[in-house]
């Protein structure tokens, strides 16, 4: 998952129960390294890191094949002007996941009596890189190789699988069942 944080406020770019991707032709991204350098006479460039967790500023091109499509992201893009929301993209890894993005272009709307309308905005994306998930992926890129991203999009399935588990009641019963088992142990041996 590529976001962090609550995000349950935020709406969603989802168009009839399925999330609107851009096109893979017409999504490009660039991101800011975040490093400041020094040029030094008679050396090498001094480099060091400042800014960490810099945003991508990426191209999306959004195709738009019915008027309902059309009417829908322009509502979207009224009700979220200025605003945060979700969006799927593959912007840190080419997997397809959630990320928090915000508009910082101008929206088209010339495209409203189009057939099979495009429409094109400049999307800022909150970067949620885990350096230590990065550490421990980077080793076995190297040993797998492709095999690897095979194995990152299997363990995506798995884990969007599993249900989600109330630890708290867990817990509870565990608690429950250890007492029980301490008072029957207890009642056996007096």
């Amino acid at each position: 998952m590529a976001t962090k944080g609550d995000i349950s406020d935020l709406d969603e770019l989802i168009y009839g129960g399925e999330p609107l991707i851009p096109l893979l032709s017409g999504f490009s991204r660039r991101r800011t390294s975040g490093i400041v350098q020094s040029d030094v006479r008679g050396g090498l460039t001094r480099q060091r890191k400042k800014f960490y967790n810099q945003a991508y500023t990426a191209e999306a091109t959004y195709r738009l094949d019915t008027p309902g499509m059309q009417d829908f992201i322009k509502s979207f893009f009224e009700r979220n002007e200025g605003s945060r929301f979700v969006a799927y993209l593959r912007a840190d890894r080419p997997i397809l996941e959630p990320y928090v993005v915000q508009v910082i272009s101008d929206w088209e709307d010339d495209y409203a009596s189009a057939l099979d309308a495009t429409m094109t905005v400049t999307l800022e994306i909150v970067s949620v890189r885990e350096p230590g998930l990065d550490d421990l992926i980077f080793p076995m890129y190297k040993e797998l190789g492709d095999d690897m991203y095979d194995v990152l999009i299997g363990l995506g399935g798995i884990v969007k699988a599993i249900p989600l588990i109330d630890f708290y009641a867990l817990n509870e019963r565990y608690d429950l069942i250890s007492q029980e088992y301490t008072e029957t142990v207890n009642n056996m041996v007096s």
